[in-house]
């Protein structure tokens, strides 16, 4: 059996979005010539990923039971390198000490084969012949494998060097400039590069300092591409299809797999409406739902860290996108992601507003994404990033 190799970065998205990407490119291999590959997910965060996915996947494992196969000792490999740390500095420094100690850890296991178990306990071993390319997500290690096919929202390595020029952003420039090269070598490893859009870079072709229609579609406008391999595309994420009915009005609060960012939450509380949280223990007095809740005529407004995977789950559902200021401890990236969701009209930075001037927003957010989608729709024919990507992936992989 034959195999992809999923490689992602810290949080629950990347590797939801990882293992829904792969089960596309199944799907179009199913189609195309009649068979499937295994998935090897990395196992990082435990039971609690492997409950996320049984309620995401719930319907592929039980129709494919050996198709997704957890391997806990790759994941193993992974969690020194994750963001766990008490703030991303410390996490570049960690990077920069052992990551590439790390890395040749991974690519002598992956060597000698890895083990992996399926969702019902069984175990198999995965010689490396039979993993037939990797897919990732913003990877923090070279696992080794090719083809590799590079998903992301902006490079690493961009996001680094541009946050050498913001005095809001207190990292120690030396470090950065010790990690930039890092990610450099894992990105020009890559087959091919989606690039997302709107993603972490969009208001740069979007210059005013409010949403102006005017100035879109501003889609595929990038000035330089930094690979030649590059591949624009809608958003890297399923179109939600269910509608998780909750019972009074409120307000959905996603709540990131980052644990030591879990305090930025909290002040939701203040709002005065019905929190509904995946993770109901963060917040007192929430209810526990989960991200489907946000297609609800009750959902009013989504509250969030701006990772781009809620940001487009709020932008396809049309429920305002909310989020707290940028932590200094957090990824620069957020950074960047908060000055693009507010220029481009897809989300508001939260400063304690009252509930009142938080709702004047969502006519005007709705008007927005309205504008958005249909750009993209119309240069891409769809607003699935997930089934885009995979279609290009598939294509490429039956041509090698």
């Amino acid at each position: 059996m034959k195999y992809i190799i999923l490689n992602f970065s810290s949080g629950f998205g990347p590797f939801l979005r990882t293992t829904e990407l792969a089960v596309a490119v199944n799907n179009l291999l199913a189609e195309k010539l009649g068979q499937r590959l295994g998935i090897i997910v990395p196992l990082v965060y435990g039971e609690r990923q492997k409950n996320i996915m049984l309620e995401m996947f719930g319907d592929i494992i039980n129709r494919w039971p050996a198709e997704l196969v957890l391997a806990e000792e790759l994941g193993d490999f992974f969690k020194p390198l994750f963001y766990s740390h008490d703030s991303y500095q410390s996490y570049l420094e960690n990077l920069i000490a052992y990551g590439k100690k790390v890395e040749q850890s991974i690519q002598n296991y992956l060597s000698a084969g890895l083990l992996a178990k399926t969702f019902s306990g069984q175990t198999v071993k995965v010689n490396i012949n039979e993993i037939a390319f990797e897919i990732n997500r913003n990877p923090k290690v070279n696992l080794g494998i090719n083809p590799s096919y590079y998903t992301s929202f902006g490079h690493a390595s961009d996001i680094l060097e541009r946050s050498l020029a913001e005095p809001a952003i207190k990292l120690d420039q030396a470090i950065v400039k010790k990690a930039v090269p890092l990610f450099l070598a894992i990105e020009k490893k890559q087959k091919i590069h989606f690039i997302s859009d709107p993603a972490t870079f969009s208001y740069l072709h979007n210059p005013q300092a409010i949403f102006n229609p005017k100035t879109l579609p501003y889609l595929r406008n990038r000035p330089v591409s930094k690979y030649q391999t590059e591949v624009m595309t809608p958003p890297s994420i399923g179109i939600p299809n269910k509608d998780e009915a909750v019972a009074s009005r409120g307000v959905y609060v996603t709540v990131t797999g980052i644990e030591k960012l879990a305090h930025l939450f909290k002040e939701v509380s203040n709002l005065g409406l019905q929190i509904y949280t995946n993770r109901p223990e963060i917040i007192a007095g929430s209810v526990k739902a989960s991200p489907a809740a946000l297609g609800h005529k009750n959902i009013i407004l989504h509250f969030a860290r701006s990772g781009w995977g809620s940001v487009w789950l709020s932008q396809f559902t049309q429920t305002p996108f909310i989020t707290p200021p940028y932590d200094q401890n957090d990824d620069p990236e957020i950074y960047f992601n908060n000055i693009s969701i507010e220029r481009l009209g897809l989300g508001k930075i939260y400063q304690g507003q009252k509930l009142s001037e938080l709702l004047e927003f969502v006519d005007q957010y709705k008007k927005n994404v309205e504008i958005i989608n249909k750009n993209i729709f119309n240069i891409y024919g769809t607003l699935n990033g997930i089934d885009y990507i995979a279609a290009n992936i598939v294509k490429d992989y039956l041509n090698i």
